[in-house]
């Protein structure tokens, strides 16, 4: 006859979770020291989500067995799901060591490290093992795309997917991975192949045609949109996107009737009410802010929902100039917004910001003048400056140049620049002042490789083509720029400090920017930009151009001639004319360069500038303001 426990567990597989939990109960008042009762009991316990009993529970069986590596390894799940990730990334580890060289294990502890948002430890435990299979791999992208290498991550996919063509898990990866490297001919290309291996339905057709519409190839994203609908779609992201496509092409009454559908379907999805704020006449805010308050208090919002939407009542209450209200809603947001920061252990840190400002200052007093022939791609033009600078309004008015192709916001040079980095301090490669030319030569295919904007015009002629890169943050690389490119021309962007950082303060940015959540970090984090923009335009002024947000603004056509002229581009006045075509662009900025040039954002701030005294206090504190 099977003992108590044996008859629980069997229970306990069977799902006959109330029999399993009296029989486990049974045996520990027999023998309260019984491992595998109390392990089963709290194991039971957890999936019911009674977590702090299952805590209980699972601390007495590690005191037991302080080896037992499925102990602690379920009990790290039990305080992840408790809330607890420091005690839960304790257990984990403690629990893949115990394990020894059981791979399969190993992996398993992995996964719950990058649910607890611990690649670098996730990786360091995969370091142990060989890295040929197929799970090893993905999650080392995984890792990697966590912290923020999405270029290694798409190289290790490609990898998999050259070694195994038919797995549809490894296809999804990849296209997710160089979705976000913004890499979207290949994001296409992988999942056009996932497609194919699984059975679509609308869910897929939806995600593809979300893809194209980033990629902004707007025919392919209607074709999707239009298979999704045949499918039967009626979701809320069906709705969603067909709201955001609508926007996109200037359809604004089309995009409003899709996003009070995507409402109707899901009256907590924040981008949908965005959407129909955006869009709205000042006559319409009341009616629709009191319609998403009434949602607040009685539906269930995810807390990225509740975020955003914080973020949307705002801009409405500037709108309707009820500045207390909109400072409030702003204020609330931002504080979510650093909570998640911490809860990620991304905090921003002055003393860090000041050393990498530093490092980059003395690692470029100069720059190479490389010699090598041209690549035989576009040339690079970068656009930098701080978020909300103006990098997107100059960006559109070169576009409209013939040989002039706007390339957004790519994230390339930062991957690039962070491994350069890390080789460097590994030893694997030569520091800046020691690179070759071959060397720089090297480094910049590795740009050009991962752009594909660069990868479709290769052969060109790249004193006829121009291709425009308009990450803000690049400014912290123009020497890197300036060593890589040999052509490549760098504007920077100017801007009234107390805007900028209003402005930001105003969206929610990604974890990238853990500066933009208070005003104290703005603005040290506007005076190191500052500082090493200054140090470029004063290092190359033949290749770095300052020009200032207000000055475009007040006259566009003598600065923007100044700027073409800078780049060796002809003027035309169609420059002037950006507001007029479907922007290629996806920020926060996109409704903003539909509109003609106007003065009417600059001083933002100053119907706020009775709530911001901390902002100028600290602004003042970095130098940024008298």
């Amino acid at each position: 006859m099977n003992s108590l426990v044996q008859q629980a567990e069997l229970a306990h597989r069977q799902g006959d979770l109330e029999t399993a939990q009296q029989l486990y109960r049974q045996q520990l008042s027999a023998d309260a020291q019984h491992v595998d009762a109390l392990y089963g009991l709290g194991t039971l316990l957890m999936q019911t989500e009674q977590f702090d009993a299952a805590e209980s529970f699972f601390s007495k069986a590690l005191a037991l067995e302080p080896d037992a590596a499925d102990i602690g390894y379920n009990y790290a799940i039990c305080m992840r799901n408790k809330g607890d990730s420091l005690a839960a990334t304790k257990l984990a580890t403690h629990a893949a060591d115990c394990a020894g060289q059981d791979e399969g294990f190993s992996l398993n502890v992995c996964s719950l490290l990058l649910s607890l948002n611990e690649p670098q430890l996730a990786l360091s435990q995969l370091a142990r093992f060989p890295h040929n299979s197929q799970a090893s791999y993905l999650i080392r992208a995984e890792a990697f795309g966590l912290l923020g290498a999405w270029d290694q991550a798409v190289a290790l996919l490609r990898q998999l997917q050259q070694a195994d063509k038919n797995s549809s898990q490894v296809a999804q990866a990849l296209a997710i991975a160089a979705g976000r490297l913004r890499d979207y001919n290949l994001a296409i290309s992988a999942y056009s192949q996932y497609l194919q291996l699984i059975t679509p339905g609308i869910t897929e057709y939806v995600k593809f045609a979300d893809l194209f519409l980033l990629a902004r190839k707007i025919d392919q994203c209607e074709i999707y949109l239009g298979y999704a609908k045949d499918a039967g779609a009626e979701t809320a992201e069906f709705h969603l996107l067909q709201a955001k496509l609508a926007r996109l092409k200037g359809e604004y009454s089309r995009a409003v009737s899709s996003a009070e559908a995507a409402v109707a379907q899901n009256s907590s999805n924040a981008e949908a009410w965005s959407v129909l704020l955006e869009i709205a006449q000042i006559d319409e805010l009341p009616s629709l802010v009191k319609r998403i308050e009434e949602s607040l208090e009685s539906g269930d919002w995810a807390v990225y929902e509740t975020q955003l939407i914080s973020y949307v009542l705002a801009d409405a209450h500037t709108r309707l100039e009820n500045n207390e209200t909109a400072f409030t809603h702003y204020s609330r947001a931002n504080a979510a917004q650093n909570s998640h920061m911490k809860a990620l252990n991304n905090r921003y840190d002055s003393a860090a910001s000041d050393l990498a400002c530093e490092s980059t200052l003395q690692q470029f007093p100069c720059y190479v003048r490389p010699n090598f022939e041209s690549s035989g791609h576009a040339t690079p033009l970068f656009i930098v400056g701080m978020p909300r600078s103006g990098t997107t309004l100059v960006e559109r008015m070169l576009a409209q140049l013939p040989n002039v192709k706007a390339g957004g916001e790519n994230e390339a040079l930062g991957f690039l620049v962070s491994q350069y980095q890390k080789d460097v301090a590994a030893g694997r490669v030569a520091s800046p002042d020691r690179m070759t030319h071959q060397d720089w030569q090297i480094l910049a295919a590795r740009y050009f490789d991962t752009t594909p904007l660069f990868k479709e015009r290769k052969g060109g002629a790249a004193s006829e083509q121009f291709i425009t890169d308009k990450m803000p943050h690049n400014f912290q690389h123009v020497g890197m720029i300036l060593s890589l490119f040999p052509d490549a021309k760098v504007i920077q962007m100017r801007r009234d400090p107390r805007d900028v950082c209003w402005s930001i303060f105003t969206r929610m940015f990604s974890e990238s920017h853990n500066y933009a959540c208070d005003f104290e970090s703005l603005a040290h984090a506007y005076a190191n930009a500052r500082r090493l923009m200054d140090h470029w335009v004063a290092l190359a002024p033949e290749r770095v151009m300052d020009v200032n947000y207000e000055s475009l603004v007040a006259d566009p056509r003598e600065t923007g001639q100044q700027i073409t002229s800078f780049c060796g581009l002809p003027w035309n006045d169609d420059c002037l004319n950006f507001h007029k075509t479907v922007s290629s662009s996806f920020t926060f900025s996109e409704l903003q360069v539909r509109e003609t040039i106007s003065d009417k954002r600059i001083g933002r701030w100053q119907p706020f500038e009775a709530y911001l005294s901390p902002l100028f206090d600290a602004l003042k504190r970095a130098g940024c303001i008298d």
